[in-house]
């Protein structure tokens, strides 16, 4: 370990910087760290100080606020050091990660230091990396596929780290636009989907050097994208906290990272085993004889005799320009196939213009071409964006939470206060309840649920829970359609007992009057 971690420092930009880090850390830490760090850099320092101490390490799923937690502003950085501090002896320190629980409760998984050096070190003999490069992630540094590729295999690599967690395609891309040199990009699926869907790649041709994609299934069709636009290579890297990196595909096949042994059991279920995990080790991942992988077995179901792929069923609809992301499952309750559905900008113009039985229509007649009719969904939720975490995926409870609770409201911006004026914006949901079936081609917000916001908003921060004894100049104007962007504002006039308020879609006045209170009732 001495020997890894002293060589990577003398190569690494910031090398100085984290072994004086470390080195000052160290003799702080008298019992077992519990790790909040978000930063790359100060993760790689709050280790190997851990190391120095023999503390073994949990790096938190996230940070739950505990005082004895150690997060980027324990440890500073400096880079006053201009160079490495040798490092006293290492000890092989026990390590605790978190999966990611989105099959439900997130489980802790044991590591060590020693063995992801060593795998980070496997992971050097590939001749894909470039010798000189920007690391840049979407991904959180905690979590495996983080603390693998941006912390521990960029510092070994001598990369530059951008410190940065850029979830989002726009703030990855400009953060490539400012960057001088090669970059590696490490980031999910589910981004990269949506950076080919959604933006024109090719004037960041010659910046990217590399790009990893884990945390699930890259699609062929957004791997090809991506090599065309931009010219460099895309490393589609399989693996599960439990295993580490299993096998890579560069677009010339899939194969077992040096090291690593896999089998297939009687039921087509993959078992890996690797010098930096604990025995075999079984993936909960199909594959077929030529160890194809065929996702995993909680992604595959059975309908009659019929075996369906959920991943495959996303990358079809993924396919279609009105799509930007998708997530299938069953629906916790009926059981039945549900997809969620983010839409493209393509997507919402669509909706908003053709309606939600023509864009139905069009999928249903998409997942035909391709799947058995049992494939098709029985039910459809729509967003503008699914809510993944720092590793692409979706957690258990977003979903359900999804397919149980009808929209019945916009999520509110925190509430502006101007006076005795009350002002409110928010997106009109693209699912909304209060829109299905009402006018099938052009969905429309209804003026008494308008009513009933303005309502429900006043009870909740001006205290009027009052009965109600009439609402005085109600006036529909102009229709509110899902994905406007509404203004609500409320005035309360004390004196009268009657609230004033207007919903606006930026084009005029949606909806107005003024509500009377009981006057018994009302407060003060």
């Amino acid at each position: 370990m001495n020997t890894i971690l002293t060589e990577a420092l003398a190569r690494s930009p910031h090398g100085a910087a984290i072994s004086a880090a470390a080195c000052a850390l160290a003799p702080r830490l008298r019992h077992p760290q519990r790790l909040a760090c978000d930063n790359p850099l100060t993760l790689a320092a709050a280790l190997i100080a851990c190391a120095i101490a023999g503390e073994p390490a949990e790096l938190l799923p996230r940070d739950d606020g505990a005082s004895d937690t150690l997060r980027d502003s324990d440890i500073p950085l400096t880079s006053a050091a201009h160079s490495a501090p040798p490092l006293p002896p290492l000890h092989d320190i026990p390590l605790t990660l978190s999966t990611s629980g989105t099959t439900g409760t997130g489980s802790r998984v044991p590591k060590t230091l020693g063995a992801m050096l060593r795998e980070s070190t496997a992971l050097l003999t590939l001749p894909h990396w470039p010798r000189s490069a920007t690391a840049l992630g979407s991904v959180h540094p905690q979590h495996l596929y983080g603390l693998t590729f941006r912390t521990i295999h960029s510092l070994l690599a001598g990369w530059h780290i951008d410190p940065a967690q850029h979830r989002y395609p726009e703030l990855l891309l400009d953060a490539s636009r400012r960057s001088t040199t090669p970059q590696v990009w490490i980031s999910t699926p589910a981004l990269l989907h949506t950076l080919v869907a959604g933006h024109d790649l090719i004037p960041w041709r010659g910046r990217v050097a590399c790009i990893t994609s884990a945390g699930g299934a890259l699609d062929p069709a957004v791997a090809a994208a991506l090599r065309a636009q931009l010219g460099c290579t895309v490393l589609d890297i399989y693996g599960s906290t439990e295993s580490g990196v299993i096998s890579i595909d560069d677009g010339t096949g899939r194969r077992p990272l040096p090291g690593v042994t896999t089998r297939r059991d009687p039921d087509g279920a993959l078992h890996v085993k690797s010098p930096w995990a604990h025995g075999w080790i079984a993936t909960g991942d199909l594959v077929d004889e030529a160890h194809n992988l065929l996702g995993r077995s909680d992604r595959i179901i059975k309908r009659g005799d019929k075996r369906i792929a959920l991943n495959a069923l996303e990358h079809s609809l993924n396919s279609d320009p009105t799509i930007a992301d998708s997530h299938c499952a069953l629906h916790p309750d009926s059981g039945h196939l549900c997809a969620w559905i983010a839409l493209s900008d393509d997507g919402i113009r669509a909706w908003r213009d053709e309606g939600r039985p023509a864009l139905l229509a069009r999928w249903r007649a998409l997942l035909l071409q391709q799947h058995d009719r049992l494939a098709v969904p029985r039910h459809i939720r729509v967003t503008d964006r699914l809510p993944r975490n720092s590793q692409g995926k979706i957690a258990r409870a977003d979903w359900e939470r999804a397919l149980r609770e009808p929209i019945l409201a916009p999520t509110w911006q925190p509430g502006e206060t101007d006076g005795d004026t009350h002002t409110y914006r928010a997106r009109v949901p693209l699912d909304l309840h209060y829109c299905k079936g009402h006018f099938d081609r052009i969905a429309l917000v209804p003026g008494v649920v308008q009513c009933r916001w303005a309502l429900a908003l006043a009870a909740r921060d001006l205290g009027l829970t009052a009965t109600i004894s009439a609402i005085e100049q109600l006036k529909y104007q102009q229709f509110l359609r899902p994905y406007d962007l509404l203004t609500l504002t409320l005035r309360y006039d004390a004196a009268r007992g009657k609230l004033h308020f207007t919903c606006d879609n930026g084009h005029g006045k949606c909806a107005s009057g003024r509500i009377v209170y009981r006057p018994d009732d009302t407060p003060a």
